[in-house]
């Protein structure tokens, strides 16, 4: 299948931040847990953004660009990432803005992720995770297997739609992609959201803002929750799915984690990634109160139970 047929949905919980100039490498380098010395242009990354505590920030996209990078960033906190992360520029020749460019989102099956016509805007889609393609000013990047998001003006982008776009956030919580937003900002350290395990923390780098805590949580083997993937079929779904930050339960309503991200996906079952007590996992689980359906738990395509 062609990209040009498949629904192109505007992403409104994502905003471009760039980050450009001489100095956006060494800039980034001192300031994401994850290197970015080591990318290229057909190759993006997962990283977070720390405090001083090792508590997320915010977990970021990494795109090269011709002129520094581009980021990813959860809209929420849009604003309040760019004045912090301005904070840091200091000396550095770097300059740190939001952008108008707009993401949207495509999901199909990996099979079908065949490139498009030349006449499309957006770039023959690549099939392996994190990798990236362009074509002019657009940028197609596969952040889930059968998910991309598509990076571009606006201008270039007409076919892009305000359907709706759960569809795309079930693809990237079935692939155990974390973010946080004004309820779970700077609530878990790293390994908590299994950056481990997505590539998003170089233990190896050097210096960046709550290196020596997540280091720590590391060596220790002290990280006693981590998000895990769950799901409710359609026809137990509740009407209205629950918030990031929600409670999760035990079957005696004790709250053994939080919702950190929730989507219908298109068969109408919902999709759910919470940070749970790994010790609690043994117990039926629910979101917010045990009168509600139990929760079916999955394994995520990595291990995150230790």
């Amino acid at each position: 299948m062609n990209s040009s047929a498949l629904p192109l949905i505007r992403l409104p919980w994502i905003r471009l931040l760039s980050v450009i100039g001489p100095d956006s490498t060494t800039f980034l380098q001192a300031q994401l847990s994850r290197r970015v010395d080591n990318l290229s242009p057909e190759r993006s990354a997962v990283a977070g953004w720390h405090d001083a505590s090792g508590k997320v920030r915010a977990v970021f996209r990494v795109i090269e660009t011709d002129a520094g990078y581009l980021l990813s960033i959860p809209a929420s906190l849009a604003d309040q990432l760019t004045a912090a992360l301005k904070m840091f520029v200091l000396r550095a020749d770097v300059t740190v803005e939001l952008t108008d460019l707009i993401c949207a989102g495509l999901v199909a099956g990996a099979a079908d992720a065949a490139g498009n016509s030349e006449a499309s805007p957006i770039p023959p889609l690549p099939a392996t995770v994190n990798t990236v393609a362009r074509r002019d000013d657009v940028y197609a990047i596969c952040v889930a297997p059968g998910c991309w998001h598509v990076i571009a003006p606006a201008r270039a982008l007409p076919i892009a739609t305000d359907a709706d776009s759960c569809v795309v956030a079930a693809a990237e919580i079935r692939a155990g992609l974390p973010q946080v937003d004004q309820q779970t900002t700077q609530r878990y350290v790293a390994q908590m959201l299994n950056l481990d395990k997505l590539d998003a923390i170089d233990f190896e780098k050097g210096c960046y803002p709550g290196q020596e805590i997540i280091a720590r949580a590391e060596h220790l083997g002290s990280v006693k929750r981590r998000a895990q993937l769950f799901s409710v079929n359609a026809a137990d779904a509740p009407s209205s799915e629950p918030a990031s930050g929600a409670p999760l339960v035990n079957s005696n309503d004790e709250t053994v984690g939080e919702v950190l991200r929730c989507a219908r996906d298109a068969d109408g079952s919902l999709v759910l990634l919470g940070v749970v007590a790994l010790a609690a996992l043994s117990d039926d689980l629910f979101a917010e109160h045990s009168r509600g359906p139990a929760l079916t738990h999955h394994k995520l395509p990595f291990p995150a139970d230790q």
